[in-house]
C-alpha cells in the first residue's frame, strides 16, 4: 500500500511513471467505453469503474505494473448475467429501461463479489482459490476469447440486428446468415480499425527496439486508432448529407460529468437473481490478477502481497457500484503495457486516474461520434491475448491428459453454451479429477537398481534394470497422503501385492488359510511362491498420516498375519 512504498518514493521514479501512466490512461479510456458495451452496460460506466480502480489501487495496491479497470472477461461474464437477469426480472422491472436495470445488475454483481473477495482477503483465505486448476482457467478464457470474437464479429463487419449475447456459434451462424444485410460503411470502418491496429503492432514488433517513436506509436496504438476513427466520423457529420442520418452506427449520447454516489439495487426479489453468478464472477477477478502481478513481480524483482491483492480487487469492488460501476480486476493488455513502458510504482495508477476524470469531465460530447464498429474493433484485438494456441494445449496433454481435458471441455462448452456453464464445468471437473488424485494416489513396488543395490525404483519403469528383492519380501512406496478417502484402496493394493508374490508359511498343498478369505480367487500356483518373510513401506513419499490411515495400517498387520499363519512376518516401515 502507499504507506510503505510512498516514503521511499525516489524522484527519479517519476518520468517512467509518467510516461508509463500517460501510456496506460490514454489506452484505458477507449478500452473501457469498449468493455463497457461488451458487458452489456451504459457505456459510460465503463469509465467511471476504471475511475475508482486507479484511485484506490493508488492507495491499496502492492504492484507497480498492475491497471485495474473493466477487463475483456469479466465483461463478458457481466454480460451474461445481465442477460439473464433481465429476463427473469422482467415482470417486477417497473419503470426501469433495459440500460437502467443493465446497470443495476452490474453494480449489485460487482457489490457482492467484491464483498466476497475483501472476506476472503481479510480472512486470509485466498488459498480456496487454488482448488481452480490452470488448466481449466485456460481453457475458460481461451473460451472466453473465443466468446469475445463471436460478439463483437457482427458489429465488426456491420451486420445488424443481431443477438451478440447468444452462445458463440450461434453468433457466428446468425451473422453469416444475415451477410446480405450488411451496412458497408461499418464493414469499411470495421475492417479497417483492424488493419490500422495489426500494422501498429507489427511496426512495433519489426522496428519497435531501434526506434522509441515506433515502440511508443505501437504501444499506444488503440488509442491513437480510437481517435483517428472518432475524427473521421466527426468529419463525416459535417458534410450535409449526413448531418442527420450518419453513414455509420455510432454511440452517440454519453452523460458528461463526475458520476454521483447511489446506493446499489439491493431488495432481495433482484439480489436473489443474481447471487448464485457472484462466486464465479469473485474467482474470475482474482485469478487472472493475482497470476499477473505474481508473473510480472518476478520479472521486475519484486514480490506483490496477494493478501493485500485480493483486499483492493474486494474494496475496489465493493465502493465502486456506488458510483456506478461495474466488476473490474488487472487487465492483461495494459498492465504488460504498463510494465513495457517504464512503470516504477503505484503512482502510475493515480495518473491513470487523472486522464479518466479528464475524459469524463470534457470528452463526452467526443464520444457521440465514436462508431460502434471501431470500439467492436479494438475489443477483437484483445482476442490474440486470450486465447492460448496449440502449442499450450499439446503441452498439457504431454504433462497430464486429465489437465488437456479440462482445458478442451471449458473451451467446447462455453463455444456451444455460455461462459457460466463453461466456468461451472470445468472447475466442477478439475475438483473432481483432484479428488480421484486423492483417494487413488500413485504408489509402485520396489526394486534394487542392478548398477546401484542402494537404490531402488519401481519395478515397472522400462528405464531401469533391477533385480528383485529377496525371496518373501515385499517393498511398497505410497506417494502422498494416507488419508480416510484412501486408506481401503492402499490397503488392497498393499495386500494384491503380497498375494502376487508370495504364499501363506501355513501351506503346504496350495490351500488358502482358513481365515484368509481375501485371497479365494487368487488363480497364482500358491506352492511354488515364496513364503512371505516381510513387507517393507516406504514412507519417504508420504506427506501426512490420518487416524483412518493408521487404523489402516493396524487392520494390515493383523491382516498378513492371519496371512502367515504360523510362519514369521514382520512389518518394516521405512523414512518415517
Amino acid at each position: 500500500p502507499i504507506v510503505g512504498w510512498l516514503p521511499r518514493y525516489n524522484r527519479r521514479w517519476f518520468a517512467g511513471d509518467l510516461l508509463a501512466g500517460l501510456t496506460v490512461g490514454i489506452l484505458l479510456v477507449p478500452q473501457s467505453l469498449a468493455y463497457a458495451k461488451l458487458a452489456g452496460m451504459p457505456i459510460e460506466t465503463g469509465l467511471y469503474g476504471a475511475l475508482i480502480g486507479t484511485l484506490l489501487y493508488t492507495f491499496m495496491g502492492t504492484s507497480k505494473d498492475i491497471n485495474m479497470g473493466p477487463v475483456a472477461v469479466l465483461a463478458l461474464y457481466n454480460s451474461g448475467v445481465v442477460r439473464r437477469v433481465v429476463e427473469e426480472y422482467a415482470d417486477h422491472r417497473g419503470s426501469l429501461s433495459n440500460a437502467q436495470l443493465a446497470a443495476a445488475v452490474g453494480s449489485t454483481l460487482s457489490f457482492f463479489a467484491g464483498l466476497l473477495v475483501l472476506i476472503l482477503g481479510l480472512l486470509r483465505l485466498g488459498m480456496v482459490l487454488d482448488f481452480v486448476s490452470n488448466p481449466a482457467m485456460i481453457g475458460v478464457i481461451t473460451g472466453a476469447g473465443l466468446t469475445v470474437f463471436a460478439s463483437q464479429l457482427p458489429s465488426v463487419i456491420g451486420v445488424p440486428n443481431i443477438n451478440n449475447r447468444n452462445s458463440p456459434y450461434r453468433v457466428i451462424y446468425d451473422t453469416l446468415a444475415a451477410l446480405p444485410t450488411i451496412s458497408w460503411p461499418d464493414l469499411v470502418v470495421g475492417l479497417t480499425t483492424v488493419g490500422c491496429l495489426i500494422v501498429f503492432k507489427y511496426l512495433g514488433q519489426r522496428y519497435g527496439k531501434r526506434s522509441p517513436i515506433v515502440k511508443s506509436l505501437s504501444l499506444a496504438r488503440m488509442p491513437i486508432t480510437f481517435f483517428l476513427f472518432t475524427l473521421m466520423s466527426f468529419i463525416v457529420s459535417r458534410f450535409e448529407p449526413y448531418a442527420k442520418a450518419h453513414p455509420f452506427s455510432i454511440v452517440r449520447n454519453v452523460p458528461s460529468g463526475m458520476p454521483k454516489p447511489e446506493v446499489p439495487k439491493l431488495d432481495w426479489d433482484f439480489v436473489q437473481l443474481i447471487l448464485p453468478s457472484v462466486p464465479i464472477a469473485a474467482v474470475i477477478s482474482v485469478v487472472e490478477h493475482v497470476a499477473i502481478a505474481k508473473d510480472l513481480g518476478r520479472k521486475s524483482n519484486y514480490q506483490p502481497d496477494c493478501s493485500q491483492e485480493l483486499i483492493t480487487i474486494g474494496t475496489i469492488n465493493t465502493v465502486s457500484p456506488f458510483f456506478r460501476g461495474f466488476i473490474s480486476s488487472g487487465a492483461i493488455v495494459r498492465t504488460a503495457v504498463n510494465n513495457q513502458a517504464g512503470a516504477r510504482s503505484p503512482l502510475t495508477s493515480f495518473i491513470c486516474f487523472l486522464i479518466v476524470g479528464a475524459a469524463i469531465l470534457f470528452l463526452p460530447p467526443a464520444f457521440f461520434y465514436v462508431p460502434n464498429s471501431s470500439l467492436a474493433g479494438v475489443i477483437i484485438m484483445v482476442v490474440p491475448n486470450l486465447v492460448r494456441g496449440p502449442a499450450v494445449f499439446r503441452r498439457l496433454w504431454r504433462i497430464e491428459p486429465t489437465d488437456f481435458f479440462a482445458a478442451i471441455f471449458a473451451v467446447v462448452i462455453i463455444f456451444f453454451t455460455s461462459i457460466e456453464t463453461g466456468i461451472a464445468v470445468a472447475v466442477g471437473f478439475s475438483l473432481l479429477v483432484l479428488l480421484y488424485r486423492f483417494a487413488r494416489p500413485k504408489h509402485s513396488a520396489l526394486e534394487q537398481l542392478r548398477d546401484a543395490p542402494t537404490q531402488y525404483v519401481d519395478r515397472r519403469d522400462p528405464k531401469y534394470d533391477t533385480v528383485p528383492p529377496p525371496p518373501g519380501i515385499v517393498i511398497f512406496r505410497l506417494e502422498g497422503a494416507l488419508l480416510y478417502p484412501n486408506s481401503e484402496y492402499v490397503q488392497q493394493k498393499i495386500v494384491n501385492l503380497v498375494l502376487g508374490s508370495t504364499r501363506s508359511a501355513s501351506e503346504e498343498t496350495g490351500a488358502i488359510a482358513r481365515d484368509a478369505s481375501w485371497s479365494n480367487d487368487m488363480p497364482q500356483p500358491f506352492t511354488k511362491l515364496p513364503p512371505l518373510r516381510r513387507v517393507i513401506l516406504d514412507f519417504s513419499e508420504i506427506s501426512q498420516i490420518d487416524t483412518s490411515g493408521l487404523q489402516m495400517l493396524l487392520d494390515l498387520r493383523d491382516e498378513l498375519a492371519r496371512y502367515t499363519g504360523l510362519g514369521h512376518f514382520t512389518l518394516h516401515f521405512v523414512a518415517v
